[in-house]
């Protein structure tokens, strides 16, 4: 079953993958379960913030994605993250995203150091607000534009006359 947040996070990592086909981002893994370094994880962290002041059917939303780089070195993963930020900003990825209804907002969030006994890894995080619009149609305001006259001005002249 295929739903609006797993067709958007797949949308945006087939997004990534375009522009940078090698690097691994996966789903929130397992110790035993886990890729190769360096790779970037996934997860959810805030699901529905709505958009709108009335309820509207297939109203757009945002959600927080929070998009992870592990390494084991303390310098690449921040490097690996400031990648991946220009990346999701860049123009490109933005228009490709827009044309499905999709808006990226990133910032960064504070480096972790990660110590396992017998390795070290650092985790810098990125936090992505995703703004979809999932079918929207306004169905608050009725009629329509039925045309736009151009070379039409209105203007509101001030009164200057001084007491």
């Amino acid at each position: 079953m295929m739903g609006i947040y797993r067709d958007t996070v797949n949308k945006i990592i087939s997004e990534i993958h375009k522009f940078q086909p090698g690097w691994i981002i996966t789903k929130k893994f397992q110790p035993d379960d886990r890729p190769p370094l360096p790779f970037f994880y996934y997860k959810i962290v805030d699901d529905y913030q709505r958009l709108t002041f009335n309820d509207v059917e297939n109203e757009p939303f945002s959600f927080v994605l929070q998009l992870t780089a592990v390494t084991d070195d303390e310098l690449d993963s921040p490097d690996l993250s400031h990648d991946m930020r220009k990346l999701l900003e860049s123009i490109g990825l933005l228009t490709d995203l827009a044309e499905s209804g999709i808006s990226l907002q990133v910032e960064s969030l504070p480096i972790r150091d990660l110590n396992f006994g017998v390795s070290n890894e650092t985790e810098a995080v990125l936090s992505v607000t995703v703004t979809v619009n999932d079918s929207y149609d306004d169905t608050t305001q009725s009629g329509t534009i039925t045309d736009v006259i151009l070379g039409v001005t209105d203007s509101k002249e001030e009164n200057n006359e001084h007491s």
